[in-house]
């Protein structure tokens, strides 16, 4: 390689700074997407904690609301951040229900085999949590949030 070459070459990922090194990896769309559910999830849970915990409201009424806020937020961080989608936002959600009634059905079904044949249920429940998480991402890319 000529001097000239290595000043326009890109830099090696090794020799990038920590800063350069989360930017170049927060730009792969599978990291996002982990991202996205655990702060999904995180307000879920906080919301839940606050409705039914600190201000009493019923566990259904309140599980209800911290569902339904937390799909939206997870939605809306998949959407524009996870796969950054332009595509009209109707068609999108009804792909995304879809597959959150898939998630549903296969949630119960899995967790609920793999506990007929012996498995911990908080475990089979995890293996059920990773298999989702492939199956979606996967949807969310290729199908939900798919570029025109």
């Amino acid at each position: 390689m000529s001097p000239t070459e290595s000043l326009t070459a890109e830099p090696a990922p090794l020799r990038l700074g920590a800063s350069q090194r989360a930017a170049v990896f927060l730009k792969h769309s599978l990291l996002r997407f982990l991202l996205a559910g655990g702060l999904s999830t995180g307000v879920d849970i906080a919301l839940l904690y606050v409705l039914h915990g600190t201000l009493h409201v019923q566990l259904t009424v309140a599980t209800l609301i911290s569902v339904i806020v937390s799909f939206v937020v997870n939605f809306t961080l998949n959407r524009v951040w996870s796969f950054g989608s332009v595509q009209p936002v109707g068609s999108q959600m009804v792909r995304y229900l879809i597959l959150a009634g898939f998630n549903w059905v296969s949630t119960a079904l899995l967790v609920s085999g793999l506990a007929a044949i012996g498995v911990f249920y908080l475990l089979a429940r995890l293996i059920t949590i990773a298999v989702n998480s492939v199956i979606n991402y996967i949807a969310y890319k290729h199908w939900v949030f798919k570029s025109a």
